[in-house]
C-alpha cells in the first residue's frame, strides 16, 4: 500500500461537465456545512474524466464524512438542484438524485477514515479522491489543474490503462467485480493486471453468489462494448465466461466426439465476432441500408438496452439446441429442430437473467427463425413470393435475422469479409426488397367488411386469412383492381 499522496492532474473535462449540468452553485452550497461534514468526489466520474471517455449519462459519486451526515447532504443538494432524492442503500447511508441524463449518488463513508473507504473500492483507478473544497477553491480562481488524493497508485494504473485490484479481498467483498474488470478494461481500451487476472481465474465461482439482475446488467454492458469479442475470449481463458454463459460447456462433448466435422463452441464465439464486424461496416456506411439499419439497431425494448446488444446475445444463443438434437444421417451430421429446442432452452436462461418479457420474446423469436435466411439463400430461385412471405412472417425480426444469418454463414466458412459474395448479394437483395416494401406499404383493395359482404361470411378467422392472401397477391401484382380483387376472393375462398 502506498502512503498518502496528492497528485496534480488536469480536470477541465470534469469541470466542464459540472458547468454543463449547472451543478457548481449547488455543490458550493454544501461547503456552507463544512463544520458538519466533509465532501469528496470519488469513483468512476474522475476516472472517465481523466481518460476523456465520453458518457451519455453523467454519474457523480459524492462521499460524506461522517457517514450519518449523508442524508442531510442529499437533502441540501436535492433542494438546490430542485429535484427529489431517495434512499438507495439504507445499510450504507446512500441516497440518489436522478435526472434524465445524469445522477448523483451521495454515500456515507465506510470504515473509520477516508483511506478505509477508498481501500474498499473496486479497482485502484476507482479509488481516486477529490476533496470538494479543494476543487471549488481552485475552480474559483479559473484554474482546472488540481490535486487528487491517490493512495493506491490509481493514476499510474489509469495512465497505463491497467485494471488492478488494490484490495486482495476485492472479489470476495463483491464477486460482481469479476465481470466488471472485463467491462472496465473494454471501456478504457486497456488490459487487466496479471495478478488480478489470476485471481479472477481462482475465484471465478464466487460469481454464483451474485443475483441474476446484477449479473444481467454487467454482462449486457460487456456485450454493449463496440468490440466485446476479444474480452469474451479473455473471459473464456479465465473460465469466467462458462459461468455467465454456461451453454459453452454443453458444446464440449459434442465437439470432442466430432472434432473433424464440428466445433460449435468456436463457431458460437466467431459468430459474435463476425456480427461485430458487420456492425462496424454498418457504422462506416459500408453496408446496404446502413443508416436505416443503424437506426433500427439503436431502438430499445426497455431503457438502456438496445437491439444491437440483444442481437449479440442471440449470436451466442442461436445454436444452443444442437447438443440435444444431433444425429448422424447418411454420414452427415444433422440437427433437426434445433431452433425450437434452442428457443426453449434460451427461455430458461433469459428468465434467470431477469430480462423483460418483450426482450425474451424478441430473442426467442430470432433463435426460432434463424435458419430461414440459409434456407432461402440455398434456393435455386429466390421468388418474389418467398421474399414477401419472409418479411410478412418475420416483421420487425426480418432485418436482424438477415444480419445474424450473414454472421452465422461467415462463422461457418471462416473466411475474411467480404469473402462470401453470393451470400452478401442475397442479403443485399433481401434488404432492398424489405426496405422498398416498407416504403411502398399497400392497403388491401377490399377490407374485412367488403369480403364478408361479398362472400356472405360472418366474422371469423377465415376473413383475416383472405385479407392476407389478397395483400400477397397485390404485392406480387397478380391483383391490381377492385374487380380483380373480388374475383380473386371468390376463387381463394374455396381453398381457405
Amino acid at each position: 500500500m502506498k502512503v498518502k499522496a496528492e497528485k496534480n492532474v488536469e480536470l477541465i473535462v470534469f469541470a466542464s461537465q459540472l458547468e454543463q449540468h449547472g451543478w457548481i452553485p449547488a455543490l458550493t452550497k454544501l461547503l456552507e456545512h463544512k463544520k458538519e461534514f466533509d465532501v469528496y468526489v470519488v469513483g468512476g466520474t474522475l476516472r472517465d474524466a481523466l481518460l476523456g471517455i465520453p458518457k451519455q449519462h453523467f454519474d457523480m459519486d459524492l462521499l460524506i464524512d461522517p457517514k450519518p451526515a449523508s442524508k442531510k447532504a442529499a437533502e441540501i443538494l436535492s433542494k438546490e438542484l430542485e429535484s427529489n432524492f431517495f434512499e438507495l442503500d439504507a445499510k450504507r447511508d446512500t441516497y440518489r438524485i436522478s435526472f434524465d441524463n445524469a445522477q448523483v449518488d451521495v454515500n456515507g463513508i465506510r470504515g473509520e477514515a477516508l483511506m478505509d473507504d477508498l481501500f474498499l473500492r473496486d479497482f485502484s483507478m476507482d479509488a481516486l479522491c477529490l476533496p470538494l473544497d479543494n476543487f471549488l477553491r481552485v475552480y474559483s480562481r479559473g484554474d482546472t489543474r488540481m490535486g487528487l488524493l491517490d493512495y493506491f497508485q490509481g493514476i499510474e494504473d489509469m495512465l497505463s490503462r491497467k485494471v488492478r485490484i488494490h484490495n486482495p479481498a476485492s472479489f470476495e467483498d463483491d464477486p460482481l467485480r469479476l465481470l466488471r474488470a472485463y467491462r472496465l478494461a473494454g471501456e478504457i481500451s486497456g488490459h487487466i493486471d496479471p495478478w488480478t487476472e489470476e485471481q479472477i481465474s481462482i475465484q471465478k465461482e464466487k460469481l454464483f453468489e451474485v443475483s441474476g439482475e446484477r449479473i444481467r446488467d454487467e454482462w449486457l454492458k460487456i456485450l454493449a462494448l463496440s468490440h466485446c469479442s476479444p474480452w469474451l475470449s479473455k473471459m473464456d481463458e479465465s473460465g469466467l465466461l462458462s459461468i455467465v454463459f454456461p451453454f459453452l460447456e454443453s458444446f464440449v462433448p459434442m465437439d470432442e466426439k466430432y472434432t473433424q466435422r464440428l466445433q460449435v463452441r468456436r463457431h458460437t464465439l466467431e459468430t459474435l465476432q463476425y456480427l461485430e464486424e458487420i456492425f462496424e461496416r454498418i457504422r462506416k456506411f459500408d453496408f446496404p441500408y446502413a443508416r436505416e439499419i443503424e437506426s433500427m439497431l439503436n431502438e430499445t425494448l426497455v431503457p438502456d438496452r438496445n437491439l444491437k446488444v440483444l442481437l449479440k446475445l442471440v449470436a451466442l444463443l442461436h445454436d444452443i439446441g444442437k447438443p440435444d438434437t444431433i444425429s448422424m444421417e447418411e454420414d452427415r451430421l444433422r440437427f433437426f429442430d434445433h431452433e425450437s429446442n434452442g428457443a426453449e432452452k434460451a427461455k430458461i436462461y433469459l428468465k434467470d437473467l431477469k430480462l423483460s418479457n418483450r426482450e425474451q420474446e424478441w430473442i426467442e423469436g430470432l433463435i426460432l427463425e434463424h435458419m430461414r435466411p440459409h434456407q432461402l439463400s440455398n434456393a435455386d430461385l429466390l421468388t418474389e413470393r418467398a421474399k414477401y412471405r419472409f418479411f410478412r412472417d418475420l416483421g420487425s425480426l426480418a432485418v436482424p435475422i438477415l444480419l445474424l444469418g450473414l454472421s452465422d454463414a461467415y462463422a461457418t466458412r471462416r473466411v475474411k469479409m467480404p469473402g462470401l459474395p453470393a451470400y452478401e448479394a442475397f442479403v443485399a437483395d433481401m434488404l432492398d426488397y424489405g426496405f422498398k416494401k416498407e416504403k411502398e406499404a399497400i392497403a388491401p383493395l377490399l377490407n374485412g367488411n367488403d369480403i364478408m359482404k361479398l362472400l356472405d361470411l360472418a366474422p371469423c378467422p377465415k376473413v383475416g386469412k383472405l385479407i392476407e392472401a389478397l395483400l400477397e397477391a397485390q404485392h406480387l401484382q397478380q391483383v391490381c383492381t377492385r374487380r380483380e380483387a373480388e374475383a380473386f376472393m371468390q376463387e381463394k375462398s374455396k381453398t381457405i
